[in-house]
């Protein structure tokens, strides 16, 4: 499959909250995987959602945690000219409130600028999570008409 593919199946696979042993074993394909641009993103997503404090993705973060365990750390030290995935949140439990944002950022070894760079905003509020913002952006041709 093109590795862009692949880096949107990682996005839409950790959107659906995936049990440990689902997070594991792509863990250990990781291991094997020879694009390092697909290597990149699913490491720094997994990543980054080691972090997450928010309580609808307590499970996804537990997952995350056994997983960055059993993979490389070289994937840590690649460059930001690879492919990268990026989550932040703040929650405050006794208010029940907080935000997240997320942004993925997917480049190709062909091209200068990213292929795709998405973000996304989430708000908590009384228990209940929406997402308040998502904005794409394909660079598709621009190198193209810029050189």
């Amino acid at each position: 499959l093109h590795p862009e593919v692949r880096m949107v199946a990682c996005i839409v696979l950790f959107e659906a909250k995936p049990s440990v042993a689902l997070v594991s074993n792509l863990a250990g394909a990781l291991k094997t995987e020879t694009n390092m641009h697909v290597a990149s993103f699913a490491y720094s997503h997994i990543k980054s959602l080691t972090r997450i404090t928010a309580p609808d993705m307590a499970s996804v973060a537990g997952a995350a945690n056994v997983a960055i365990k059993l993979m490389s750390r070289k994937l840590d030290r690649l460059s930001f000219r690879f492919s990268r995935a990026i989550q932040m949140d703040f929650y405050h439990t006794p208010l029940m409130i907080g935000a997240a944002g997320s942004a993925y950022m997917i480049n190709d070894a062909a091209t200068i600028l990213p292929r795709a760079v998405v973000a996304k905003a989430r708000a908590y509020l009384a228990g209940a999570a929406a997402d308040v913002l998502e904005i794409g952006v394909r660079t598709e041709g621009i190198q193209e008409a810029l050189l």
